[in-house]
């Protein structure tokens, strides 16, 4: 093998442990309600591949409440099913619109961009450990820590109003019929219907629900200043997760597998303690 052609590999060895460099990014709607979701678009430089993208947001109000972004782009090899796909539009920029998730306690108001980071790793099981490229206000990389800081206020903030806990909000009302105190007794409920009940500790509510195709369940449950815990069965009626809700919280799942789908309140932490569920599909 010649010099020229080792020198040549070499240095795209170096250029290959690189991670993307971020040009571009944006918010491309600010205003979200329920439903909606969060669409981006990033333009990357990059001599491998940018197999991932993560971001960050936090609630103004509640720094602990984040928005939480994971994707990965469309022509990685493996499809790991916790990551949402982005992919190249017409402006030769990587585009995604994710649903709105919350992790914590659900906070209306205002949410700003805390980190982002991307990888070039190409269907990794580890992504993060692969070339990640960070940009926040403290990146190590002074690039990297401007690009965050310039970044336009309309496309570093979301502004977002979690329904649920919007006085003002006009939906339908779906109120719960007693007994539905086990699976077999629930009762049936429409995505974007305000669910309206209240349940004992010990207590067991059930309610079911139709999922026609792929897409994320999003349930909202906002228990006042008590708590009670909400769990997602899946067709099989087996648990698929469960959360303990103090407050007011969401749980999701990513799903491609139609059939029907139960969800349960239960446990309330005072009698008769009242709530009000949301369930969204998207």
């Amino acid at each position: 093998m010649n010099e020229r052609l080792i020198r040549s590999e070499l240095v795209d060895l170096k250029e290959n442990k690189l991670g993307p460099v971020l040009t571009d990014f944006s918010i491309q709607k600010t205003q979200l309600a329920l439903g909606d979701k969060i669409k981006f678009e990033f333009k990357a430089v990059d001599d491998t591949h940018v197999g991932f993208f993560y971001a960050t947001f936090s609630s103004v109000d509640k720094p602990t409440t984040k928005i939480n972004i994971k994707a990965q782009n469309s022509k990685n090899v493996d499809d790991l099913p916790e990551f949402q796909k982005f992919s190249i539009n017409s402006n030769n920029a990587y585009e995604r619109s994710i649903p709105l998730i919350i992790d914590g306690e659900l906070i209306t108001g205002r949410y700003i961009l805390q980190n982002i980071s991307l990888s070039d790793a190409n269907a990794t099981k580890n992504p993060t450990l692969n070339n990640e490229t960070v940009y926040n206000s403290n990146a190590n990389n002074v690039d990297n820590m401007n690009f965050f800081n310039n970044l336009d206020q309309s496309a570093s903030e979301l502004n977002i109003e979690i329904p649920i806990l919007d006085n003002s909000l006009r939906l339908p009302i779906i109120n719960e019929r007693e007994s539905n105190a086990t699976l077999d007794l629930a009762n049936s409920v429409l995505p974007g219907n305000l669910i309206k009940g209240s349940v004992w500790p010990n207590g067991e509510d059930w309610f079911k629900f139709d999922v026609q195709s792929s897409g994320t369940i999003i349930a909202q449950l906002d228990m006042g200043n008590r708590s009670a815990n909400l769990d997602l069965y899946g067709p099989n009626k087996s648990k698929i997760l469960s959360e303990e809700v103090s407050k007011a919280e969401m749980v999701h799942f990513k799903t491609s597998d139609p059939g029907e789908y139960y969800l349960l309140v239960s446990n309330g932490s005072y009698n008769n303690s009242p709530y009000e569920l949301l369930l969204d599909i998207v």
